[in-house]
């Protein structure tokens, strides 16, 4: 999934051998809330990949993790 062209601002929000976005990445047509999250569980799976030496094979891996990480992050009690 990861390779060195890879980067977040060209990401897909697309899970891991999951189904393409119909959304436009140039920032033309609004996306939906699950795409935005499938972007920041990208961005997250991509920067763990990338602090772990960038090996192969592991995407799935990261994005699990990032999943994971990223259901804690939005279960946590708002402080007010």
């Amino acid at each position: 999934m990861f390779d060195d062209a890879f980067t977040p601002e060209k990401a897909a929000v697309a899970p891991p051998n999951g189904p393409s976005s119909t959304t436009e990445d140039d920032g033309t047509a609004p996306r939906s809330r699950p795409a935005l999250i499938l972007n920041e569980i990208q961005v997250l799976a991509f920067a763990k990949w990338v602090a772990s030496g960038r090996p192969a094979g592991d995407s799935l891996k990261f994005w699990l993790e990032a999943e994971q990480q990223h259901l804690r992050e939005r279960s946590k009690p708002c402080d007010e």
